[in-house]
Formats: C-alpha cells, structure tokens, sequence
C-alpha cells in the first residue's frame, strides 16, 4: 500500500499514527514527521508551543485578576469617599442643629428655663407649678411658649433636644 492510504486506515495511537514497526508524529500544524526525522526537536516544538499556549492563559488571567482587583479597589475607595462624605454632612447637620438649638435655648426666659429644667427631669405641670410656686395653668402658658420658641413638635424632641443644655446650664 502507498504511505497515504496506509496513513488513512491506521488507527491513532496518543499523536502518532501506527505503521507497523515505524510512527508518524502528527503535530498540531500539520507536520508529520519519522522516527528518527527529529523527532525530539518535534515534541521540543510542541513543548514549547504548549508551555507558550499556558503562559498566555495565565497572564491573560492575571490581567483579568488585576483588573477585577482594580475595579475593587476602586469600589471600595468611592465608597470610603461617599461614608466620609456621609460623615462629615451628619456633622455639619449636627453642629447646625447644636447652633440653632443653642440659639433658641439663649432666647428664653429665666422662668421659662426653670420650667424646662423640670420637664426634663419629669415633672408634670402640676408638680412644676408646686416647685415653683405657679398655677398649672400658668405652667401649661410657660411650656406652650417654649415649645413655640424652641419649636419642638413633642415633649420627646423637646427633652432630646433640650436635655443637654439644660444640664450644662445647672452646672455652671
């Protein structure tokens, strides 16, 4: 038989085609090579071509690690920069309010002050006006007047708000 149709009709043994005593290497380009035809300078090629095919994968990995890394990265970085952002808009809110506050609680009269003293240490009106010597109702027009000139909307903000002041007034 001619090398070609015996080509054709052996089976494949791993990458060479089986001839009876001799083997064809069959390289993925198409080279077909003897026993004996350098055969080690072929699989040296097929080494290298193979270690060439990994070292491309594995730097086209790392590239897509990096830039996975990167975009992290600069997610994380946009994100530390939109809490500080956040951080320092609370601070700003805080101290405005802290200001007005402070502003409002320096408008008010001394026995307007007292009467807030109490109500932040829990006292009804009819308690207050006790301590201080008022009618209830006069207590109720002191604290509609507070809650107009410090505008609060509860007793709850009002005291919250409130609080502090009052006991860095009574410690002084």
């Amino acid at each position: 038989t001619d090398t070609m149709s015996a080509y054709r009709a052996e089976p494949r043994i791993g990458g060479a085609l089986a001839f009876g005593q001799n083997a064809v290497i069959v390289s993925g380009i198409g080279h077909r090579l003897r026993v004996g035809d350098g055969v080690q300078a072929a699989l040296a090629a097929e080494r290298e071509k193979t270690v060439n095919e990994l070292k491309q994968q594995t730097e086209q990995q790392l590239r897509a690690l990096d830039a996975e890394r990167r975009a992290r990265d600069e997610t994380d970085r946009q994100a530390r920069e939109q809490a500080e952002q956040q951080a320092k808009e609370k601070d700003r809110v805080e101290r405005e309010a802290d200001r007005t506050a402070r502003e409002r609680f320096a408008q008010l009269s001394e026995r307007e002050r007292e009467v807030l003293g109490l109500i932040v240490s829990g006292l009804t009106n009819k308690e207050i006006g006790r301590a201080l010597d008022l009618s209830p109702r006069t207590v109720e027009t002191h604290r509609a007047n507070l809650f107009a000139k410090l505008q609060a909307e509860s007793l709850a903000q009002l005291i919250r708000q409130y609080a502090t002041l009052v006991d860095e007034e009574s410690a002084s």
